[in-house]
């Protein structure tokens, strides 16, 4: 990779960088000039790589390419977020990008931010950083109420059943056995 290029600035990608730390873990022996001059880089520019180690290393794979990894203006507010998905997500929730914004917008009051907006940007640069994509739930899974319209439908089942005697009330997964 080295060159001769001492004068040439030379900007290494997310993973290269995430190289460069990979190196120094495997080989801890490694002198930062060694990296240095392997990457056509300053020493000190290693140093400052392997400073933000733990960083570089958790970065996810559709940020590779990148030259640089920015913050978000809100990092709190993503965190939050982040965390709250997972959640979500756990309890095999739908979920859509108009969810994730207003909980943004809530976890901003929580946080006291003023100016934050949520906007349409925010949620796809906050997909890209996350790692979330769409995908489309078939079958059973696709079928069941949003978790805001579950009160709505117990209700309706509530209604329509008190119109039988329980002995005549079967649990869908009981009916298998009459095929």
């Amino acid at each position: 990779m080295s060159t001769n290029n001492k004068n040439k600035r030379v900007t290494l990608s997310v993973s290269q960088k995430q190289e460069l730390c990979q190196k120094k873990i495997d080989s801890p022996s490694i002198s930062n000039i060694e990296l240095a001059n392997y990457y056509n880089v300053k020493p000190n520019t290693v140093s400052d790589i392997l400073k933000r180690k733990s960083e570089y290393l958790s970065v996810p794979s559709s940020e590779l390419e990148r030259k640089r990894l920015r913050q978000p203006m809100y990092k709190e507010i993503d965190d939050a977020v982040g965390i709250w998905i997972s959640q979500f997500l756990a309890a095999n929730q739908t979920l859509r990008g108009d969810v994730i914004q207003n909980k943004a917008k809530q976890f901003a009051v929580r946080f006291g931010i003023t100016g934050f907006t949520a906007s349409a940007g925010w949620l796809t640069n906050f997909k890209r950083r996350n790692d979330i994509r769409l995908y489309i739930k078939s079958g059973e899974a696709a079928s069941g109420p949003s978790l805001e319209e579950i009160d709505e439908y117990r209700q309706k089942i509530a209604e329509k059943l008190s119109e039988y005697a329980l002995e005549d009330i079967y649990n869908c997964d009981e009916t298998g056995i009459f095929h």
